[in-house]
């Protein structure tokens, strides 16, 4: 998984974020989930990229489980809490990062327009 965390660009650079490293550091800091910045990948530093650790997750069972079931069966939410817990667990503790910057960062401009001192921003 290397997630594309550029339509939060704005979120992201309000808090301080203008790199990957920048980024999985904060990540860390604030969530407790390793992400290793998208330009040991190869990525631009620049682009805010990211690859989740999986430092505590076997994939064998996950994959051994999937091979029994039928080919065109999808996947829900018990089997990826089964086999994959960590790993959903992290994705929404990042997930919930994101959105509450996004949040605190709309307030923070609504605030800032209320009191004249912003003429025009978009929060996506």
């Amino acid at each position: 998984m290397l997630p594309d965390f550029s339509p939060h660009a704005d979120t992201l650079r309000a808090r301080g974020i203008t790199s990957s490293p920048e980024l999985c550091e904060l990540l860390l800091e604030e969530t407790g989930v390793a992400w290793l910045p998208g330009c040991d990948f190869g990525w631009p530093a620049h682009e805010s990229t990211a690859r989740m650790a999986y430092v505590n997750f076997d994939g064998r069972p996950a994959l051994e489980a999937v091979g029994a079931l039928p080919l065109h069966d999808a996947l829900n939410g018990d089997f990826l809490r089964s086999y994959c817990g960590d790993a959903l667990t992290a994705v929404e503790r990042v997930s919930g990062w994101v959105s509450q910057g996004r949040e605190c960062l709309s307030q923070t401009l609504h605030a800032l327009q209320q009191f004249g001192m912003v003429m025009r921003a978009d929060v996506r």
